[in-house]
């Protein structure tokens, strides 16, 4: 019976600043590789999470040793609430598909700009097809609810596709309570206060429930139970989230209307300096030029930090802090390249080393390969093409990997007996062996390959991880 309440702007801001938290799956990722090293105590826990073979870092006992107070639960132990929605996985990230095409290579002489989201099907659906009708035109495009900017689609002068790079936009820091005085914890510059702020819960029919919300320099505490840790008891430790999803003079929303509103490629590249978080692959054309753009604010690392960002670094500690962000203008861009293609997929594109590398852990590190190929096989390009290569569900990574685990399997020699279990094998290697890696739903060879690859994946890890092996259900295929 309680009456909506008016719509105000700070709602539009706020679901901007949950979307800005939801861009990353850092914060999942960084726990993830936290209980794997503690676990498996060994470099070895970097060959299921960095894309890079040497990480630059070493899981001695010195470093295990910071992190003596931390386990976390087991199955039966896990609550639900240790996954709550922010906590977002890699494979749950909504990335997204941008391919822009210069008017060289185009049937029509103009820009072509292909974009596909991929998120996570939900009911409602997060997206919605909206126009709006300015003095100076229309804009249409995909846009949310509550948020009165199209994220993604075209005016009457440019054309601009926006997908979540999963740059390391995260930190989490291991916070030291003072033995003596649990309302300070021990800072860079010695103890300081806790800064705290009571909420009261609203619940109908019962009692308020009120809350502590706690801060320390580096960001807001998270109770360890949503992070799916436990802290041994008697413990003095906490656990801060710092995040550019937190800046206070964050003109994201501004710079989502400006790019609406924008006249050029040029005036679309310049008003999205603002953009703060997440941080995203900016895909934009006019008539003549097309051009991609990183936006966002990334975090400036010290060389000497600790965990390299990868798993929770020491809040105390200096050389795990932040030294403010970098420029704008040393973000990845790319303008009328001279072969008249753009393409990303959420993948790598820049060869920096830590900490000018923006993550370890790219969104995409497959489909840019399928894409690459079925873009170069044509040499000029028109709406119907894009459309074709936007609808290809041909797999790079299981026609690589079939062939990779299944190459001592396709001859066995004489058939078996039909109805038999080695004639039905023989069957379905055969299937296989003639597959194209083509994921269309009706087909057998999909699911045999989802499944072996699924199982390999599981008896690979799981004598090693035990029960923690459930939280690598994706398939990981530069591990395998």
């Amino acid at each position: 019976g309680s009456p909506i309440k008016k719509w105000q702007p700070a709602d539009s801001l706020s679901i901007l600043r949950l979307l800005g938290l939801q861009g990353s799956s850092q914060i999942y990722e960084e726990l993830l590789t936290l209980k794997t090293i503690l676990k498996l105590k060994s470099n070895k826990a970097f060959d299921l999470f960095s894309q890079e073979i040497n990480p630059n870092l070493d899981i001695n006992n010195q470093l295990l040793a910071k992190y003596n107070n931390i386990s976390f639960p087991d199955e039966q132990q896990l609550s639900v609430s240790s996954s709550f929605k922010p906590i977002q996985s890699k494979f749950n990230l909504q990335s997204a598909n941008l391919i822009s095409i210069s008017p060289s290579i185009t049937v029509k002489k103009g820009s072509l700009l292909a974009h596909d989201l991929q998120s996570v099907l939900t009911t409602p659906g997060e997206w919605m097809l909206a126009r709006m009708e300015f003095p100076n035109g229309g804009v249409i495009g995909a846009t949310i609810p509550g948020i009165p900017t199209v994220f993604s689609g075209r005016n009457t002068k440019i054309a601009w596709g926006l997908g979540n790079a999963d740059a390391d936009q995260i930190d989490l820091y291991l916070e030291e309570l003072n033995p003596v005085n649990n309302q300070e914890y021990l800072s860079v510059k010695g103890y300081k206060t806790l800064y705290k702020r009571k909420e009261k819960i609203k619940i109908k029919n019962k009692n308020d429930i009120e809350i502590n919300l706690l801060w320390t320099d580096n960001g807001p505490i998270m109770p360890e139970k949503y992070l799916g840790l436990i802290f041994k008891e008697g413990s003095k430790n906490l656990i801060s989230i710092k995040s550019n999803a937190l800046i206070e003079n964050d003109l994201s929303m501004t710079a989502s209307i400006d790019l609406m509103l924008s006249n050029s490629v040029i005036e679309a590249l310049e008003v999205s300096k603002n953009h703060v978080t997440p941080i995203k692959n900016l895909m934009v054309i006019d008539k003549e030029n097309i051009a991609y753009k990183l936006i966002g604010k990334i975090p400036k690392r010290n060389i000497a930090h600790s965990t390299k960002g990868q798993f929770p670094g020491i809040g105390k500690n200096q050389d795990d802090q932040w030294n403010g962000y970098y420029g704008y203008e040393t973000n990845t861009i790319l303008i009328n390249p001279s072969n008249g293609k753009i393409l990303n997929t959420g993948n790598k594109n820049t060869n920096n080393k830590f900490p000018k590398n923006i993550t370890y852990k790219w969104k995409d590190t497959q489909k840019i390969h399928r894409l690459r190929k079925k873009m170069n096989n044509r040499e000029i390009h028109t709406l119907e093409s894009l459309i074709e290569i936007q609808t290809d569900t041909v797999s790079h990574t299981a026609r690589f990997l079939l062939g990779l685990i299944a190459n001592d399997l396709w001859y066995e020699g004489e058939i078996g007996p039909t109805g038999s279990s080695k004639f039905s094998r023989q069957s379905i290697l055969k299937k296989l062996s003639t597959w194209n890696g083509d994921m269309n739903g009706s087909l057998i060879e999909p699911f045999v390959y989802n499944i072996w690859i699924t199982m390999l994946q599981k008896r690979i890890i799981q004598d090693e991880l035990g029960f923690l092996y459930n939280q690598y259900s994706s398939l990981q295929p530069l591990f395998i």
